[in-house]
């Protein structure tokens, strides 16, 4: 027998047993084609994990590597690219064996091992817009779907996690504060914020009062990161009060101020806006009084906080009834000097 037919005795033989078991020994496999000159079929983890293999047997197969074409909607290419590179390595091992079905394994199982593949241009993306090299680091464990970040700004630093789960990004990712020397309110609000925004990207509002079209989730990484990294750790430590135009927070987080009545204690608005909250109690309960209340200095809105919910005609009795106790103590000390 020449060796033209024990290549097409070995390439038909391993054609009739892919068609027989492969969808039997690798879970999430759809065979779209399987032929001595084609074998196509679908790797499939998640909806967004997920595989076209395509399979061709070059001259002198089995002693070369099976030729490998892999596609994806929602895989980046630059990520294909390296997974044919990987592939070819793998195979070279396999030289002189039957190939389809142990590259149909390495691939099965690099897509269950590498939760992190639909955020990969979210993280790539980020990483070169928001964190400075050599200041903020990124660690990303592929295979748990975890991403670490740490963020610095002067002496501020915030460090927190993202747990990215199987089902992404129909399921929102988890997010988790680690370490960081920013006021204990405010890092409870950049994680709170954070997760906040994973939900609304994936759970459909419930009060709308026109459904335009069907509720699809988003991806949420990159706006998570974005959020964190930019609109926080690299903008509160040079924030501005509106009031006294000064840093809302102290250079040295040292200094930072804990106890809420102190007058430079950091106070943030429903519009988003800091200010000290001496200077904001000042600014709420002495005249003018508008009608509609008073409006943060920044963007105009209604001011909001909970620690200020009183009606612009109460607050103006009550600095009325202050200003006329002060006139009277004035008076008595005027009288006896």
């Amino acid at each position: 027998m020449s060796a033209g037919d024990t290549r097409i005795e070995v390439i038909t033989e391993e054609v009739e047993f892919i068609k027989r078991n492969l969808c039997d020994k690798v879970e999430g496999v759809e065979i779209l084609g399987c032929h001595a000159k084609l074998i196509t079929f679908i790797l499939t983890k998640t909806e967004y994990r997920k595989l076209t293999v395509s399979l061709q047997f070059l001259e002198n197969y089995p002693f070369v590597p099976i030729h490998v074409e892999l596609k994806s909607k929602v895989i980046p290419h630059e990520v294909l690219q390296q997974v044919c590179k990987i592939c070819e390595k793998q195979l070279s091992t396999q030289l002189g064996c039957k190939q389809v079905l142990f590259l149909a394994r390495f691939l099965k199982k690099f897509l269950d091992e590498s939760p992190l593949l639909p955020c990969k241009d979210e993280l790539m993306k980020a990483k070169s817009e928001f964190l400075e090299e050599g200041v903020d680091e990124m660690t990303v464990k592929q295979k748990t779907g975890r991403i670490v970040v740490e963020a610095k700004q002067s002496d501020y630093y915030y460090k927190f996690k993202l747990e990215v789960p199987d089902d992404y990004p129909k399921v929102s990712v988890t997010v988790k504060g680690e370490t960081n020397n920013f006021p204990a309110s405010l890092a409870y609000y950049f994680v709170c914020q954070a997760r906040e925004m994973a939900r609304q990207c994936v759970q459909e509002p419930l009060h709308v009062k026109k459904k335009k079209e069907k509720f699809v989730p988003k991806p949420h990484v990159y706006r998570i990161i974005k959020f964190l990294v930019r609109d926080c750790v690299k903008n509160l430590p040079s924030t501005i009060c509106p009031i006294c135009e000064q840093n809302s927070l102290p250079s040295d987080p040292k200094d930072i101020v804990k106890e809420e009545k102190q007058p430079t204690y950091v106070l943030r608005l429903l519009c988003g806006h800091f200010y000290h909250h001496g200077c904001l109690k000042k600014y709420i309960l002495t005249p003018p009084f508008p009608a509609g209340g008073k409006t943060c200095k920044v963007c105009e809105q209604k001011v909001a906080h909970c620690k200020f919910r009183i009606s612009p005609k109460i607050a103006e009795q009550r600095w009325a009834s202050k200003e006329a106790r002060q006139r009277e103590i004035d008076e008595v000390i005027d009288f006896f000097s």
